[in-house]
């Protein structure tokens, strides 16, 4: 028996390297990009960073 409904949500997940700088602080990290897919239209994006401490000093002023 087939348990799943034709509007059950899909997943699918990207590997994306996001290179920046900014006042003089470079930026170089992995993130996993999670999305979730309803009848054919994104509808949650969750972005899981591999070096969190590295993003946000590369983003922070002064």
């Amino acid at each position: 028996m087939n348990t799943s409904t034709p509007f059950a949500p899909k997943r699918t997940v990207v590997l994306q390297r996001e290179t920046a700088t900014r006042n003089g602080k470079d930026l170089d990290v992995i993130a996993a990009v999670d999305f979730e897919i309803h009848r054919g239209k994104i509808t949650e994006v969750t972005v899981y960073q591999g070096d969190t401490y590295q993003f946000d000093e590369s983003w922070e002023d002064g």
